[in-house]
């Protein structure tokens, strides 16, 4: 029994001999880190950010992204900002003429037959609306304005007209038909307001047009 013990140390011994030093692993792991820090900066070095800013939506838009074509990255930021501003038309209600302004002033009066983009994010907001129960609703529109904000003449609304605003203020009384493609206000002065969510879907939208194009780095 004593023989084998020994037998077994010694072998254990031997494998400790045979791993490699301390002294070894620290340089071979910096080596090995500095070589993927290399290739990791050379698949990069052709990429350059590309940063651009406007006014849109009403809002400061910060648009940056990696790309190694100047010129391709140019025809890519102001594809991006078309989209920004084509959404726009669609959803603004300051707009005149577009679909939500459309909605807006039928009010009361007729359904409106809207693009299917526009269908889809007000359903999205009435989703949204009845999962808060109302902490977020797209008829917010008659208190924006009486507070000033849509035309930046900002002001305190007295006690009487808040309640007056507030009874146009229903998320449950929109009508949507998905078969027709129709909206409907049905108390006259009611009004939609899709600014608090319609922002996320454009910048999702410009995102995709950059991964569409192979841009893998960009906000």
């Amino acid at each position: 029994m004593q023989n084998n013990n020994t037998n077994k140390a010694v072998s254990a011994e031997e494998r400790r001999r045979k791993l490699p030093r301390p002294g070894y692993i620290i340089p071979l792991a910096l080596i090995i880190l500095s070589l993927v820090i290399a290739l990791v900066l050379q698949g990069r070095s052709t990429e350059k950010l590309h940063s651009a800013y406007r006014v849109t939506m009403d809002s400061s838009v910060d648009l940056q992204f990696t790309h190694d074509n100047r010129g391709l990255a140019s025809s890519l930021e102001n594809e991006v900002f078309a989209e920004m501003e084509r959404l726009e038309k669609l959803f603004s209600r300051t707009i005149e003429g577009s679909e939500v302004n459309r909605i807006n002033l039928a009010a009361g009066e007729k359904p409106v037959r809207v693009d299917e983009e526009v269908l889809y994010v007000l359903e999205r907001a009435l989703y949204y609306a009845c999962l808060s129960e109302g902490y977020f609703d797209p008829t917010i529109g008659p208190l924006i304005d009486a507070w000033g904000f849509l035309g930046q003449e900002f002001r305190l609304p007295g006690q009487a007209e808040i309640e007056s605003a507030l009874a146009l203020v229903d998320y449950s009384l929109v009508q949507v038909n998905p078969d027709s493609s129709t909206v409907f206000l049905p108390v006259t002065g009611m009004s939609i307001e899709l600014g608090g969510i319609v922002k996320g879907y454009i910048v999702d939208k410009a995102m995709e047009i950059l991964k569409d194009a192979g841009v893998k780095h960009a906000f």
